[in-house]
């Protein structure tokens, strides 16, 4: 007998040894079996990190532990994780897979199971991952499973369907459930424990929101009809406690679900309804003081499946709501519901909503709705009505919500009635519609840490019609910045709804506007002798579906560094894209006229474009204040004067609103009536060469020129001024890069040049200017380099040979003055000839003056001898004969 117990003993240890040691043994293989098996037989790809397989836990039982499990959706949902657990701990019978061939589970627990369910447009769903079965199957390769289960759980999971054709999505979190029954019969009955926080959206509404759902069930199971009677249950959601009855089927072959379901409210008191409003259910709503009934009851009937919806009707009633707090003054009383949901199945499009009364008063204020939606899907027809007013300090003593905290203050008052379908609205056919009544706000005031500022609107007005809305009254100020605007709004119910295009023809006015606060401005360590503002504005996207036309009249803005004032001239706001017509400014103690877009079309690389004219403003200022002439205009910062411009630029703009500068182009007239440089290097450098002093920190006059700005260079076109009483033209060009490339033509005055100037003359020239002499010696002088550091490169320009020019310049001057000595020798001469003249002519007049006194005489004579008396006044003598 020792002996036998000894052996028993020993083959004991052996069983218990073998049943240890066969899953160590064998782990890796079954595991990579399992793996292999389900993949061949699946579309997507199962996969976990570890199995435990114990044969000693539940004897003769044996327990499998996977561990990280996940089943990833292959294309049309790549990327889509059907199934994931952290852990999923079940036990099943080997023996009954030896003898009989099949599967039979006993228990199982899920730990951390995720499941998301994804329908697409065109019905594919994503849990059809089976592949099809062979035609040809042995019995040896096909085993069934067979549910003997006793007890399964759920801990912490989350369930998630989503629709894209239907545009829903249902979600359970944090999903607890244990159930138990005896799935080893056909017909049992299972008992339920699930808690979860339940969500459903549809078409972006917000139907339940994280509604904390407890439903304990008894549901009759008939596994061989799958159809699940609801028994003795009651759902819990939040505070709200019901009760249902009815059936679920699913009919093998096809995806519907038939529901038979009624269900009604078992507290009906207005304090568990308001349970169910989300921003209402908070921690304040325990000390939530409330009397009044509500009701809420109806029932679910028919298939549901992707092509429709069953028949249902759900209506909820209040009758003499109150609800107070003790610590908030804001009482909500006289609370008066009539809601009713309904449909005779099919599409949702047969469901027909109604609010035949919503009332209430709010700290003594009314509110007062009705509503009416028909075809909800295809084409809403919708009557509403709202009138009463709402003070939003009191909404916010009696809901708690983040949206809500940060609206500081305002009262709304609203008298709005409408009638009309949604295709009207979008097709703008407003004799189709009914609109009429007014909006108005009082001290609004919204604060939140996704704006710069607070905005406040201390009043507006908004008066409805089918056509047009007219707004009035409207004062907006944004932090320290001011907007007053009136004016018409078209399709603003389309602009509400849809998001579709809202017209308006506005007037604004402004005071002052700081518009930095509002391009997501930000500080950059910067040198403390940088001249470029500290502050980088980001560009700013304009709206696709605003077509606005302003006339702007703002008194002073700010933007970036610069400080306009007086403001004037027609915006308008289309298709992402502001220009601006004749917009008149003062800037920088200057006039400035300008034209032109600011185009964000491509919201990544804005474009601008403008014609501007401004009128006597600093050079200085200019360079300080716009990058632009920082860039291409370096040499500003060493001019002083005023300036008067007439431009085009068009570029591309970076996210800080910077020009790309590469893309930027722009040509325009320059005049200046004087302009003085200081300390300008390339000047400077050619008074050094030269050796001619009033070259060095000029004053130059009347200068008109021409420029144009591309591929990264500014090009000066030629112009001609005076420096020093010295002709100069300039022209030339200098590139971001820094690089300068000029040329400069003089005509230096040989009267005005010192000994050392000839020489240096000379030198370059290679001849004896100061022994020759010239009167003028034109030069020319090539600039290139930096500014900083310029390389010049003077020539005498003109002849080949420059003494020879200097020769013939002298010859000129010798044949200029030998022609002068010819001309006063000739007048010299004509001078004389015109003397000789005049005397021979006076000579010649006395002679005939003489000979005619004789001829007069000689014929007074004659008369007095012949006539009897005397004719010139004397007596005749009568005694000569």
């Amino acid at each position: 007998m020792k002996k036998f117990l000894s052996v028993l003993v020993v083959l004991i240890l052996l069983f218990v040894i073998v049943l240890a040691a066969v899953p160590l043994l064998f782990k890796d293989r079954i595991v990579q079996f399992v793996k292999d098996k389900a993949n061949q037989n699946l579309t997507a790809t199962l996969n976990f990190s570890d199995v435990d397989i114990s044969l000693m836990k539940n004897f003769p039982s044996a327990t499998v532990i996977l561990k990280n499990v996940s089943v990833v959706n292959a294309a049309p949902f790549l990327g889509d994780t059907l199934f994931s657990a952290k852990e999923i701990d079940f036990t099943a019978e080997p023996i009954a897979y030896v003898r009989e061939g099949v599967v039979k589970l006993l228990a199982l627990h899920l730990d951390e199971p995720r499941i998301y369910t994804h329908v697409l447009s065109d019905s594919l769903k994503n849990w059809r991952i089976t592949k099809p079965s062979p035609k040809e199957t042995s019995e040896k390769d096909t085993a069934s499973m067979r549910l003997a289960l006793k007890n399964y759980s759920i801990k912490n999971g989350s369930f998630r369907f989503r629709s894209e054709a239907a545009d829903r999505e249902f979600v359970l979190e944090n999903i607890n459930h244990e159930g138990s029954g005896d799935f080893a019969n056909d017909v049992f009955t299972l008992i339920t424990r699930t808690d979860a926080l339940t969500s459903f959206r549809q078409r972006g509404a917000a139907y339940m929101n994280a509604v904390k759902t407890s439903l304990t069930a008894q549901i009759g199971v008939d596994l061989k009809n799958n159809v699940y009677t609801f028994k003795e249950n009651e759902l819990t959601m939040n505070d709200l406690h019901a009760g249902f009855e009815g059936s679920v089927g699913l009919p093998d072959g096809r995806d519907d679900i038939d529901l038979d379901l009624k269900f009604a409210t078992r507290n009906a008191d207005f304090k568990a309804f308001l349970s169910m409003v989300p921003a209402m259910y908070s921690a304040k709503f325990q000390d939530l003081k409330a009397s009044g009934s509500a009701d809420v009851q109806g029932f679910v009937r028919g298939a549901y499946n992707d092509a429709g919806y069953p028949a249902f009707d759900v209506r909820a009633t209040v009758q003499n709501g109150m609800a107070d707090h003790p610590k908030l003054p804001a009482a909500l009383k006289a609370v008066m519901l009539d809601f009713q949901a309904q449909s005779t199945g099919g599409g949702l499009d047969n469901a027909v909503i109604t609010i035949r009364q919503l009332s209430l008063l709010l700290a003594g204020n009314p509110f007062d709705m009705t509503l009416e939606v028909r075809t909800p899907i295809s084409d809403p027809n919708v009557t509403a009505s709202i009138k009463g007013r709402v003070n939003a300090a009191d909404v916010k003593q009696l809901v708690e919500s983040e949206q809500l905290n940060k609206i500081k203050s305002g009262v709304a008052v609203m008298d709005v009635a409408f009638r009309g379908t949604m295709s009207a609205v979008k097709n703008k056919e407003y004799q189709n519609l009914s609109l009429s009544g007014t909006a108005s706000m009082e001290g609004f005031e919204y604060a939140s840490d996704s704006l710069p500022e607070k905005v406040a609107v201390p009043s507006a007005t908004l008066t409805f019609s089918p056509q047009k809305t007219a707004l009035s009254n409207c004062r907006i100020t944004l932090g320290k910045s001011d907007i007053a605007l009136e004016g018409q709004l078209e399709n603003v119910i389309g602009y509400a709804l849809y998001d579709d295009l809202l017209k308006g023809s506005l007037r604004l006015t402004s005071t002052y506007f700081d518009v930095n606060p509002w391009m997501k401005s930000d500080s950059a360590e910067k040198p403390a002798a940088s001249t470029k503002s500290d502050t980088t504005v980001s560009s700013v996207e304009l709206p696709a579906n605003i077509d606005f036309t302003m006339q702007a009249a703002m008194k002073r803005v700010i933007f970036s560094n610069l400080d306009m004032q007086d403001a004037q001239g027609t915006m308008t706001l289309r298709e992402k894209v502001l220009r601006f017509e004749n917009l008149g400014v003062k800037l920088l103690g200057a006039k400035m006229l300008a034209s032109g877009s600011y185009n964000t079309q491509n919201p990544l690389q804005p474009k601008t474009d403008f014609n501007l004219q401004l009128t006597d403003v600093g050079i200085k200022a200019l360079y300080e204040k716009f990058v632009t002439v920082q860039e291409f205009v370096p040499f500003a910062r060493h001019l002083q004067g005023n300036i008067a411009l007439k431009l085009k630029l068009a570029t591309d703009l970076d996210g800080t609103m910077k020009p790309v500068w590469s893309t930027f182009l722009s040509d325009g007239g320059i005049n200046i009536a004087i302009l003085k440089l200081e300390d300008f290097k390339p000047i400077n450098a050619i008074a050094d060469a030269l050796k001619f002093d009033p070259l060095r920190n000029p004053t130059l006059s009347k200068i008109a020129a021409f420029y144009e700005i591309k591929d990264g260079r500014f090009y000066l076109k030629p112009f001609k001024t005076k420096i020093a009483g010295v002709d100069v033209t300039i022209e030339g060009s200098n590139g971001l890069d820094k690089s300068i490339d000029y040329t400069v033509n003089l005509v230096l005055p040989g009267d005005k040049l010192t000994g050392p100037a000839f020489d240096a003359l000379g030198n370059i020239g290679g001849v004896n200017l100061a022994a020759l002499k010239p009167k003028t010696i034109p030069v020319t002088v090539h600039i290139t380099g930096t500014l900083e550091n310029p390389i010049i490169q003077p020539s005498l320009q003109g002849a080949q040979n420059v003494g020879q020019q200097v020769l013939d310049a002298a010859q000129e001057e010798a044949k200029r003055r030998a022609e002068e000595e010819i001309q006063k020798a000739q007048q010299k001469l004509k001078d004389e000839a015109d003397k000789r003249a005049k005397e021979l002519e006076d000579k010649a007049k006395q002679e005939a003056d003489r000979k005619a006194k004789e001829l007069e005489q000689k014929a007074k004579d004659e008369l007095k001898k012949r006539l009897p008396f005397d004719m010139f006044g004397g007596k005749k003598d009568t005694t000569k004969k």
